[in-house]
């Protein structure tokens, strides 16, 4: 069970090398052949960090070999959009450089599914509109690149 410290160490590990975003996949499922999905994850060259996230707040642990950043392995920690609602609610008070970014996440997540979809449903347009203005809001947040107010 996590605690308070592992809280804020969890959010100053989002905020200096997590990547928080929503995300739009093509979805057979869908009716109208698209999704958007909520994402939050961490990689890392260095093992300690990811795992640590990933025996306290579960989610997924991949190790990706090789793949041309040199000779090190990236290991990738990251949580299902149920798993990253909840712990970017726990996380919000100690998040710094991304907590706008959370802020917008958690309110695409949070009426995410409430019995307005399901597997033959039809997404109303009005709903995928708002999360398309959502994605859009996040994309803008995450391309401000270290341009953040002190103190918030």
């Amino acid at each position: 069970m996590a605690n308070e410290t592992d809280f804020a160490y969890a959010a100053g590990l989002i905020d200096g090398e997590g990547t928080i975003g929503i995300y739009k996949n093509k979805a057979k499922s869908c009716r109208c052949g698209y999704r958007f999905y909520l994402r939050v994850r961490l990689g890392m060259t260095n093992i300690t960090a990811p795992y640590w996230l990933y025996t306290i707040f579960g989610g997924y642990f991949r190790e990706y070999p090789n793949r041309g950043w040199g000779e090190k392995v990236l290991y990738e920690w990251g949580l299902s959009p149920e798993q990253a609602y909840a712990f970017l609610v726990s996380i919000l008070p100690y998040l710094k450089t991304k907590k706008q970014q959370a802020q917008v996440a958690i309110e695409f997540q949070k009426d995410k599914y409430k019995g307005i979809r399901g597997r033959g449903r039809k997404t109303p347009q009005t709903i995928l509109d708002a999360e398309e203005i959502l994605a859009s809001k996040i994309q803008g947040l995450n391309d401000k690149k270290g341009v953040h107010s002190i103190g918030e």
